[in-house]
């Protein structure tokens, strides 16, 4: 069995990691960190190895790797970039589900002009480069990383312009060759589930797909009629979903999200069954209306508390 997947998040100057080991004793206890780690200069996209002894950051202008004393394991320096770099246009990096690699995306302009984006995949214990491919695309933005339970395969996607969003599955054998495969679709990518059965995509505001890895094939797809609000309530509306939350809740559910045009009035979550479309009901209480952090295993963070439904 793989190990849980871990969310990582930057606050006052530390990297705090939270690895779910099981549902809340009681709905809504404090959550505190399964691990601290401290960074150097400014961390722009963090990620921590599944055994929690080491994480790594991307800064503008480095990748870093360090322990939980803060030392630093190896760095690797990614380069001038020509853009104008900050967390929606950074390099990106995530540790693999079996704590042994380290992917990098870094977007062309840290190339050059008109440059194409960059995949590698680093040994996490060294630092030594195993390898790198061309995604055979340039574009300005951060990619999203999604690392498969299997060790070796990546979910990437790649924002490009509105409604041109791409999605890449990569591969990184025991021999050293990487492989990179673009898929025939054009969405965003927004999860892959914890047991790396389905992914979940969107294209446009209206719907959200659910897919099975590794090919793509559409297993289910919502969309707003599916939430079975009335016609008054969508004309005073106009609700859109997905704008915060396609996560998967566990292998079998994901938390969608349905709010208003500019995602600031109107916000239910709900969860959804992924192998149908079938929308289950809202979260509870107060976590039905606000953002809420998806950890996988059943489980959510919501204002620094933990919950389950």
């Amino acid at each position: 069995m793989s190990a849980p997947r871990v969310h990582t998040y930057v606050e006052d100057g530390r990297l705090l990691a939270f690895a779910p080991t099981g549902p809340p004793r009681e709905n809504g206890e404090p959550v505190e960190p399964s691990a601290s780690f401290p960074a150097l200069g400014l961390p722009l996209r963090v990620d921590a190895a599944p055994d929690l002894r080491s994480a790594a950051y991307t800064t503008r202008d480095e990748l870093v790797c360090v322990g939980q004393d803060g030392n630093v394991l190896w760095r690797l320096a990614l380069g001038p970039s020509n853009d104008h770099v900050d967390p929606s246009r950074c390099a990106t990096c995530a540790f693999s589900r079996d704590g042994r690699t380290v992917w990098l995306h870094r977007p062309g302009p840290y190339f050059g002009p008109g440059a194409t984006d960059r995949l590698h995949a680093f040994d996490a214990a060294t630092g030594a480069v195993l390898a790198q491919a061309d995604p055979g695309l340039a574009h300005d933005w951060a990619g999203s990383l999604f690392p498969h339970p299997d060790g070796e395969h990546l979910l990437l996607g790649l924002p490009m312009a509105p409604a041109s969003d791409h999605v890449f599955r990569a591969r990184l054998r025991d021999d050293g060759s990487l492989t990179v495969v673009r898929y025939g679709f054009e969405s965003f990518l927004y999860d892959l589930s914890p047991d790396g059965r389905l992914f979940a995509t969107a294209r446009g505001d209206d719907s959200i797909t659910f897919r099975a890895f590794p090919h793509g094939t559409v297993t289910s797809r919502i969309t707003i009629e599916d939430f079975g609000y009335d016609g008054a309530f969508v004309r005073e509306h106009d609700p859109e979903i997905g704008y915060f939350t396609a996560d998967f809740l566990d292998a079998d559910t994901a938390v969608v999200d349905v709010h208003d045009y500019y995602g600031e009035g109107f916000h239910e979550n709900h969860i959804v069954e992924v192998a149908t479309g079938r929308v289950l009901g809202p979260l509870p209480g107060e976590c039905r209306h606000k953002n809420t952090q998806v950890l996988g295993d059943g489980t959510w963070m919501f204002q620094g508390r933990h919950y389950s439904f």
